[in-house]
């Protein structure tokens, strides 16, 4: 258990150490929820299997459910923001804090260490991504869209 301590420090140390920069509100509230959710994520995740070497990056649980609510809406952007423990967000607060929190994460300059972040989403060929969708995950989550071929 005081591994666990020790990581959750680390990472809460890495989001709150840049020295150049401070983050917004909505973008800080994030980072301790997504430390939090993912914390919860490894205890249930280490006791169901009953092993403990196991990573979890909260910014990138964090960033995939902000995914889930840009192109789910109403319902399940709430049930988004619940699971981040973010409710009392607006939906452009949420995306808007998730992207600041990201960039920040990945910014060699702030950082000695240089982390990289590559995300895809896919999608049958027959579907399109709705325009909007396609351009607010790119601004917000830096996510690319590929269509695949899932019947061959």
């Amino acid at each position: 258990m005081w591994m666990t301590n020790v990581v959750a420090l680390c990472l809460l140390a890495l989001v709150a150490s840049a020295e150049d920069k401070k983050l917004s509100s909505h973008a800080t509230t994030l980072a301790d929820k997504s430390a939090n959710l993912a914390f919860s994520l490894y205890n249930k995740m280490a006791k169901e299997k009953g092993i403990e070497n196991i990573l979890i990056s909260p910014v990138v649980v964090a960033s995939s459910l902000g995914m889930v609510a840009l192109g789910g809406k109403s319902s399940t952007a709430s049930q988004v923001k619940k699971v981040l423990s973010a409710d009392n967000l607006k939906d452009e607060h949420l995306h808007a804090g998730l992207s600041e929190l990201l960039s920040d994460v990945s910014d060699a300059k702030t950082r000695n260490t240089t982390w990289k972040i590559n995300n895809r989403l896919y999608g049958p060929s027959s579907v399109s991504f709705a325009d909007d969708f396609v351009k607010n995950s790119k601004k917000h989550y830096n996510y690319d869209h590929s269509k695949i071929n899932i019947r061959d």
